[in-house]
């Protein structure tokens, strides 16, 4: 399966979800300076744009694609269609292709943008993008039993809880137990991407 990652855009009521471009770069850095201070352990807080100068910008867009090209996984900018902010991200990784088709939706919103939904809004449509795009039937998302956002997200985006997997996940120096949500394609009608 040949996919033109670079090509895929979706509008929704108030976002843009799309793969990053080097004229990002501005919008990246005031969102990441924006930040509130850490909130919790899973959020990191404001970055300093001394961490990310343009150069380090650049070579990530170039990993993005090749990672993208590759069929490891596919990781896309959100932004708000009237002010050009950068919200956050969502990412799908590829699991397993062949028989199996399957992989894991992932997503960030910067911490100064959380409780306004945004979240709800764009993982819908990067579900639709999973599967209209991207062809892959199953989609799944993990999170940390204690990630109470996480869960609640994929709750309310329609995934459904399908087990606990055990030191699933090694993070902060342990190995953390995490919560599967899961979606699978034929569920994708009850889930359109809502626009104006």
């Amino acid at each position: 399966m040949i996919i033109d990652y670079t090509n895929i855009q979706v509008a929704t009521k108030r976002l843009i979800i799309r793969p990053l471009v080097e004229s990002d770069y501005e919008q990246l850095q005031k969102s990441y300076a924006e930040r509130l201070p850490k909130q919790s352990k899973y959020d990191n807080g404001p970055v300093d744009p001394k961490e990310t100068p343009r150069a380090w910008f650049k070579q990530l867009i170039k990993i993005y694609r090749k990672r993208a090209s590759d069929d490891q996984i596919y990781i896309f900018g959100v932004f708000h269609r009237k002010t050009g902010r950068h919200i956050g991200s969502v990412d799908i990784a590829t699991i397993v292709r062949h028989t199996l088709s399957w992989a894991n939706l992932g997503y960030y919103v910067h911490n100064n943008f959380q409780g306004q939904g945004y979240a709800k809004e764009f993982a819908k449509a990067a579900i639709q993008i999973a599967f209209k795009d991207l062809g892959f039937k199953r989609i799944e998302a993990a999170a940390n039993t204690d990630n109470l956002p996480s869960i609640n997200l994929a709750k309310s985006i329609g995934m459904k809880k399908e087990c606990l997997r055990q030191n699933f996940h090694y993070d902060q120096g342990v190995w953390n137990d995490h919560v599967v949500f899961v979606m699978i394609s034929k569920d994708k009608a009850l889930h359109r991407i809502e626009k104006n």
